[in-house]
């Protein structure tokens, strides 16, 4: 999967965080904010389906208990042509 340029600009600027891609599975993206932060990822939904002018892009949010962190939050990007039937 692939995200533009344009589209990594309008979520750095919406949520005013670093954050890290990496892929995930086998055409997913994982996106990682601040050091694990928790986001709205229905506006990270919003906006990378917009900007994507893709209706089949779904976020979902994943969280993983640390002991010495807390909660980690990660957003899995996927593809889901079934998404809207």
């Amino acid at each position: 999967m692939k995200i533009h340029d344009s589209t990594l600009t309008t979520i750095r600027s919406a949520f005013n965080k670093k954050f890290v891609i990496q892929t995930y599975g086998n055409n997913d993206l994982m996106f990682r904010f601040g050091y694990w932060d928790k986001i709205n990822y229905q506006l990270l939904n919003n906006i990378i389906v917009l900007h994507e002018n893709d209706m089949y892009i779904k976020v979902t949010e994943q969280v993983e208990y640390d002991e010495d962190c807390g909660d980690k939050y990660c957003y899995i990007i996927t593809k889901d042509i079934n998404l809207n039937k």
